[in-house]
């Protein structure tokens, strides 16, 4: 047994059992027992394969050596059987290839007892010897004792070592408390939630104090309801700093029932608590949608049963809500478009496109024929895969557009039989009709108007260089003004021949078409809108990320001296240009943690998805390639096809810094704001590199002049 000289190391490997604290123990007890060697195997879970635990070999620390004895393992030894049972083996008895491991060791004999408490065999104890000599019974009953000894050990390590997982890697936070809220033992994710590495550091302190900075306990707290109750209690609780924590407290008694402390488990919640926060808001907006009286909302199946709908809707096809509830959009929509909407559906189904927009006639109640315009996207509603969609009644439109085909077929008919009105004019501007539908003026400043001067500057020019002369202007008759567009052609070296051809109609024209471009640029500016509000609502936390890089671009091509025409599309481009992130999964792109390298691969490929989106949608410029190029960069590092220098476009270039900047001075989930200036700081070292070089000086002369828009403000 052990000596009295052993005391003090069996003391100091008692206080801190670790691997090698065992090897300590095996060498006193090798030493005692006159064995050369001896390892410890622990089963760990698996009795078909034992990991090295400890060992030793002549005083020494032996490396791993693995379990070759299969037979001798606690799932085939019967421990109530053998557990007081020494079993020895000489080398020369087992099988051929631990014969020749033990020959090589020079180990002749080996001494093999479990190590088992009443509760749980923990492996096997192997001992070793040179010679092959026999224990005698006083020996075996040493050897026994010894091994009791390892296991009520190996039980204590055992216990400390369950004791640290669940101290050092389970996520809930495990906190002992005493009845007055001190912290009595803490595992590490306690810790790690106020940013201190050693749990051991709230020891002693008040939980009250480190979470929610009070001086007393909280009223709130389920262990105060634990208190009342002697019972376990939960409750949702946030932090002054913002955090959600799900805590719930188990009673600590004595052995006569009185409340002696309390076990705290808690799982923080703040991610779920955002989701439910989230949740919220989209139930509010499509609560929205569906109160909101100018537009009419449906939701269906892919099948095409209606389950709800606004009443708005319903008013639309003179049906009541409840008739509408109990039909299929094919009820109610024309059979020339049901091939076309059902086609459209499967590959939104398929998640080929993402939503889409189509103008179909509809059949009201009454048989009427009305024409409207419907926006249809995908929505995942309590685990079920649903349609919602958005309707505008259009029937105004289209026979405003009719009417207006007609008037301007019949208006150019008029123009094409009215005859031109010709005039001669002499060198000092005297007018003389030609034709019988001419007027006739006295001087060829009552035809074109403006000053005498002008109107002789312009015949004599004609009569000077020969060449025609084209004008254009307009003549009050009282009650309007007729447009003229003129051809002053040189008849000989004193006179010129005038051909008046009235564009009135034609002037008209181009006024109701510019009012027909406005009202279709307004139509177009509504859905780029809308559809950069849904990137939004896909991905929340980067609200107002598109108008704010549509209104830099804007500011910076506007400095650039970029024309209206110009202006207008590169804000189109920037208010679309992450409209290929409505095909990358929510979960993806709302991830707070870091994305793997295949997510991030995927969100890469968004520039491309929203190249496709917009390729076939006829802009007045290139708003597809912009987008497409937002992520290339001057030195080619960019994605997705690595152009450099002025294979990117100016626009897309703009886009690019704008994109960068706002992103960089906006907050995300995974990290805070930089400052505007910090923000251009990285702008101007990467400039020539990564940026255009003019387009990062022009975003820092706006921005020190107090232009640039600032992070979270709303563009209108």
């Amino acid at each position: 047994m052990f000596k009295h000289s052993d005391l003090a190391s069996l003391q100091s490997v008692i206080t801190d059992l670790t691997p090698q604290s065992f090897n300590v123990l095996l060498n006193i007890f090798c030493r005692n027992m006159g064995f050369d060697g001896a390892v410890i195997y622990l089963n760990l879970g698996n009795p078909e394969k034992l990991p090295f635990f400890a060992g030793v070999y002549k005083g020494k620390p032996v490396r791993e050596v693995s379990q070759k004895f299969p037979y001798l393992t606690p799932k085939l030894i019967k421990f109530h059987e053998v557990q007081k049972e020494v079993l020895e083996f000489e080398r020369e008895e087992l099988p051929e290839e631990i014969n020749k491991f033990l020959e090589k060791c020079n180990i002749n004999k080996i001494f093999s007892i479990p190590i088992v408490t009443p509760k749980r065999n923990y492996g096997i104890l192997a001992a070793a010897t040179e010679s092959k000599r026999r224990l005698t019974p006083e020996e075996s009953e040493n050897l026994k004792t010894h091994v009791l000894m390892f296991s009520v050990l190996i039980d204590i390590y055992h216990t400390k070592w369950v004791f640290d997982v669940v101290r050092n890697n389970i996520r809930e936070h495990v906190i002992i408390q005493d009845i007055d809220h001190r912290i009595l033992e803490a595992n590490k994710a306690a810790a790690l939630s106020l940013g201190i590495e050693n749990p051991d550091e709230l020891k002693g302190k008040y939980c009250y104090e480190l979470w929610h900075k009070r001086k007393d306990p909280c009223p709130f707290c389920p262990l105060e309801v634990t208190r009342k109750t002697l019972e376990p209690a939960e409750n949702e609780v946030m932090t002054p700093d913002g955090r959600w924590f799900l805590i719930r407290s188990d009673p600590i008694l004595s052995e006569t029932g009185d409340l002696v402390g309390f076990v705290e488990l808690t799982l923080e919640i703040t991610e779920k608590k955002k989701a439910e926060r989230e949740a919220r808001r989209f139930q509010e907006i499509v609560k929205h949608l569906f109160e909101q009286p100018l537009v009419g909302v449906t939701l269906s199946d892919y099948d095409g049963n209606i389950i709800d709908a606004n009443e708005t809707r319903a008013r639309m096809l003179g049906y009541t809500r409840e008739e509408l509830l109990k039909m299929n959009w094919k009820d109610y929509t024309h059979p020339d478009h049901i091939p076309e909407l059902l086609e459209k559906l499967k590959a939104l189904k398929d998640k080929k496109i993402e939503n889409f927009i189509a103008d179909v006639r509809c059949l009201s109640k009454d048989g009427k024929v009305v024409w409207q315009r419907l926006f249809v996207m995908p929505l995942e509603f309590e685990n079920e895969n649903l349609l919602i969609t958005m309707i505008m009644d259009i029937s105004e439109d289209v026979a405003l557009k009719e009417e207006l085909q007609k008037l301007l077929k019949e208006r150019t008919a008029i123009l094409d039989a009215i005859p031109q009105k010709i005039y001669r004019i002499t060198r000092n501007g005297v007018a003389t009709p030609v034709s019988s539908k001419s007027e006739k003026p006295e001087r060829l400043i009552n035809l074109i108007g403006g000053t005498e001067k002008t109107a002789l500057d312009f015949i004599k020019t004609t009569l000077s260089t020969g060449k025609h002369q084209q004008i254009i202007y307009n003549r009050n008759y009282g009650i309007e003004d007729r447009y003229f567009s003129s051809t002053l052609s040189k008849l000989d070296e004193e006179s010129a021949i005038l051909v008046e051809n009235d564009i009135t109609e034609i002037k008209r024209q181009q006024i109701e078409a510019l009012k027909q471009r406005n009202h279709l640029k307004r139509l177009t500016e509504g859905i780029i809108k809308t559809l950069s509000h849904i990137i939004e609502l896909k991905e929340p936390y980067t609200a107002g990320h598109q108008s704010r890089v549509a209104e830099i671009a804007y500011l910076v091509g506007k400095e650039m001296g970029f024309d209206e025409e110009r202006l207008t599309i590169i804000r189109y481009a920037g208010l679309l240009h992450d409209i290929g992130k409505l095909i990358i999964p929510i979960e993806v792109l709302n991830k707070p943690a870091k994305l793997t390298e295949s997510e991030f691969n995927l969100v890469k490929q968004h520039p491309t998805f929203s190249y496709e989106i917009l390729k076939d949608i006829e802009f007045e410029g290139p708003v597809a390639e912009i987008a497409f190029q937002h992520h290339e960069r001057i030195n080619g590092s960019g994605y997705p096809r690595g152009l450099k220098n002025d294979e990117i476009l100016l626009e897309a270039r703009i886009i690019a810094c704008a994109d960068v900047y706002e992103a960089m001075t906006s907050h995300r989930p995974y990290r805070p704001a930089l400052s505007p200036e910090e923000a251009l700081k990285e702008l101007k070292e990467k400039a020539g590199i990564l940026y255009d070089p003019e387009v990062v000086r022009i975003m820092e002369k706006l921005y020190l002049e107090g232009k640039l828009p600032k992070a979270g403000s709303e563009i209108k």
